[in-house]
């Protein structure tokens, strides 16, 4: 038999249902938010396209400068990238719809089947630490998540403080975040003398 994908026109969740069920005139409820609506109010899904950006979008910050960050986190379903300031201690968290956010850099979590509440307003802070060898390096700790944080596969414990690498994958509930580092990260000592510092985007 064959199906279609929907979206609750309630919560956001993208749901499958019968192909022949969609075109009958019935009541449908949601299994995730219990919402009863007609079946027709219920959208056809349509999967996002990969955003198009240009040189100068890549450019635009979430947090930082590019020229002033330690790396970034990239999240491979939104294509965002997520950066870490130097020399400071940045929570992590949930973009939160309703309020304001409390995360100095809210990640974007409202994937295409529905809002990732398993991710916490306050998830985990990413600090940038100046290092003996002239450059900055990111360690990471959990913040105040309900959920356990996991490094390529291995949990991340309450009192754990760990350096992060070229790489290295953070995952929890549906969030899949890659940690990067510039390309043009040198020591702090040639960045500073570089004519090229005031470029960049600061939101």
């Amino acid at each position: 038999m064959a199906t279609i994908r929907v979206k609750c026109p309630n919560c956001g969740k993208v749901l499958k249902i019968k192909e022949e069920i969609a075109s009958r005139n019935v009541k449908m409820k949601c299994p995730v938010c219990g919402i009863v609506e007609a079946v027709q109010a219920f959208e056809p899904y349509v999967p996002p396209a990969k955003p198009e950006r240009n040189s100068e979008e890549e450019r635009t910050q979430i947090a930082g400068l590019q020229n002033d960050t330690s790396g970034y986190f990239f999240d491979e379903r939104t294509y965002l990238k997520y950066y870490v300031p130097d020399g400071k201690k940045s929570l992590f968290g949930r973009k939160s719809l309703q309020s304001e956010s409390k995360a100095d850099v809210p990640v974007d979590v409202n994937y295409p089947e529905g809002l990732d509440l398993g991710i916490s307003r306050a998830h985990f802070w990413a600090e940038s630490i100046l290092s003996a060898d002239g450059k900055y390096h990111v360690y990471i700790s959990n913040a105040q998540n309900k959920n356990k944080t996991y490094i390529n596969g291995s949990v991340l414990g309450d009192d754990d403080v760990i350096g992060l690498k070229e790489g290295d994958v953070i995952s929890c509930s549906k969030m899949v975040l890659r940690y990067e580092k510039p390309d043009n990260q040198d020591s702090v000592s040639s960045r500073n003398g570089s004519e090229d510092d005031d470029e960049g985007t600061l939101i």
